[in-house]
């Protein structure tokens, strides 16, 4: 199975739960993994991550760009938190692929991830991780 596994963050021995995953899938699958990087900080875990993957695509995105995307979420019901890390290149790159077909399963990281994978919605199956989730039951 091809899967395009999209995360907010370049998976680490920090961020231990989206490497293992990637990590375990890459065993028998073809694990394709789409990572945002922030700041510099994250170069030092991208060679790590890129021996589980068959394709990695680190998009940096830019703290002006984050910043923008915050003040444009406070007059929309997008959440700070998912605006901050959100980057139509990644959106763009999902998109392609998908229509390409290269794409067996979407795997979303995160709340943050969830807009940059709607384009897969409805034509490639999508999991989509809530890792940090809260309920009230």
């Amino acid at each position: 199975m091809r899967i395009l596994f999209v995360v907010p963050n370049v998976p680490s021995f920090i961020r231990p739960r989206p490497l293992n995953f990637i990590r375990g899938l890459c065993q028998v699958h073809q694990v394709s993994a789409v990572c945002l990087a922030t700041n510099a900080s994250y170069d030092q875990f991208v060679s790590q991550l890129g021996q589980y993957c068959h394709n990695l695509e680190v998009i940096r995105v830019p703290r002006w760009r984050s910043l923008f995307n915050c003040m444009l979420a406070v007059f929309s019901a997008n959440s700070l938190r998912s605006a901050y890390f959100y980057s139509p290149k990644v959106r763009d790159l999902v998109r392609a692929r998908v229509e390409a077909n290269e794409v067996d399963l979407i795997h979303a990281e995160h709340l943050k991830s969830v807009s940059m994978v709607e384009a897969g919605l409805g034509k490639v199956p999508t999991v989509f991780d809530a890792v940090d989730c809260l309920s009230m039951f």
